[in-house]
């Protein structure tokens, strides 16, 4: 896993007689998996300027340079670096707990828990907040046996507090749990367990209990209804004449409006069955509720892409290029949007099935956005070409399921 590439920091150094600035990039990786790894070997496209070919006379001022006025040419030149060979160590497998779901660093752990007065089946909130320094966007809650009475549900995460590599700060992590019986007396504690570097052994956090009281569910407020007496109606005289004669109207209770009104309650009342059922079926299937939700992602940012196109707002534009592969390609394949990087596609995409001719266009989209961050901006002619070809690929990725 490949962290992102922050703003770099500027120095100078000299180099002979003549000064440079030098643009030092940081970021970090991470191994996901043991031994002998190769990082590299890498290659950027930069421009320089050309030498000029024209003596120069000793009475030449300085503003005869062609730099001051526009008329350096500028030659590209591809820079390399050797690969670099990392030994990545295996974690023990003796002593592992059964909470440990990956993390590796130095954590500490506060877990709150809100309300603790309810009655069954209402939503109990459990907030976990990890502090430390490590890879923060890893972070995984591990299941716990001991709430096996509860009804769990996917937790909810953000990070506060990051460094600017993300290997530092607080992961806040959301869980929504429900109460199943009123013998409920407790939560139990939560655990949380971590590979410590430094020690080299395995550390397990563990939250306080937290008492519950649990409520048994209904018990709406009874009315009682207070009937009138009856009163006999007086006994009718006999009438001579009959009166006036009158059309008998349709009862109310045959009639179609009156008769569609009763179905409304119905109606209502399915609508809110189906629409709790889809809750729970989302619930239930993470990975449907980030398909959806990367899709919703991915045709926003496909219209506003097309606004900075418009613009010619280079940067934006590719940055946004970037992370509309990053969130397609990351459901596709079940990781964060944030460990994405060309390399999934030869580790992950490639052994999938995924057509040749669409791992080649992705390819050429990773190695674009890479080189605009350095490159002059783009004419709005190659912003729609880049914005075109992205569209196609996107649609084909859609059409894989792994």
């Amino acid at each position: 896993t490949i962290g992102k590439l922050n703003q770099p920091s500027q120095s100078r150094t000299q180099v002979g007689n003549r000064l440079f600035t030098v643009l030092t990039f940081r970021t970090f990786i991470a191994p996901t998996r043991a031994g002998e790894l190769k990082l590299g070997p890498t290659s950027m496209k930069i421009n320089i300027p050309k030498p000029n070919q024209r003596r120069r006379s000793p009475f030449d001022s300085l503003f005869d340079d062609d730099f001051f006025f526009g008329g350096t040419e500028w030659q590209p030149v591809v820079v390399t670096h050797d690969a670099i060979t990392i030994n990545a160590r295996a974690l023990p497998v003796t002593n592992q707990p059964p909470s440990f779901t990956g993390a590796v660093g130095n954590y500490s752990m506060n877990v709150k828990v809100s309300p603790t007065n309810v009655a069954v089946g209402d939503p109990i909130t459990v907030r976990v907040e990890i502090s430390g320094s490590g890879q923060l966007d890893g972070l995984l809650l591990p299941e716990q046996p001991a709430w096996r009475e509860f009804k769990v549900y996917p937790p909810t995460s953000k990070v506060e507090n990051a460094d600017q590599l993300g290997l530092g700060g607080t992961k806040i992590f959301e869980q929504v749990l429900v109460a199943q019986n009123t013998e409920l007396r407790e939560l139990p504690p939560f655990e949380f367990s971590y590979f410590d570097t430094t020690a080299g052994a395995y550390r397990t956090l563990r939250g306080p209990r937290f008492p519950l009281i649990v409520r048994p569910s209904g018990g709406g407020q009874s009315f009682r209804v207070e009937e009138e007496s009856a009163r006999t109606p007086d006994l009718v005289h006999i009438k001579q004449n009959p009166g006036a004669f009158v059309a008998v109207q349709t009862p109310l209770a045959l009639r179609p409006g009156f008769l569609a009104l009763q179905a409304l309650p119905v109606v209502l009342w399915l609508a809110a069955w189906l629409r709790r059922k889809n809750i729970e079926r989302l619930a239930a299937d993470p990975r449907l509720r980030r398909r959806r939700e990367t899709a919703r992602f991915v045709a926003n940012g496909l219209r506003e892409l097309a606004n900075l196109a418009a613009q010619k707002k280079s940067e934006e534009f590719f940055a946004l290029v970037f992370r509309l592969l990053q969130e397609q390609i990351g459901e596709m394949v079940d990781l964060p949007a944030s460990a994405i990087t060309e390399a999934v596609i030869e580790e992950r995409l490639r052994p999938a099935g995924v057509k040749p001719e669409t791992l080649k266009q992705l390819q050429e989209l990773f190695q674009i956005c890479n080189f605009a961050r350095y490159a002059p901006v783009k004419t709005a002619q190659e912003l729609d070409a880049v914005q075109a070809k992205l569209r196609q690929v996107l649609d084909e990725l859609k059409e894989v399921r792994l």
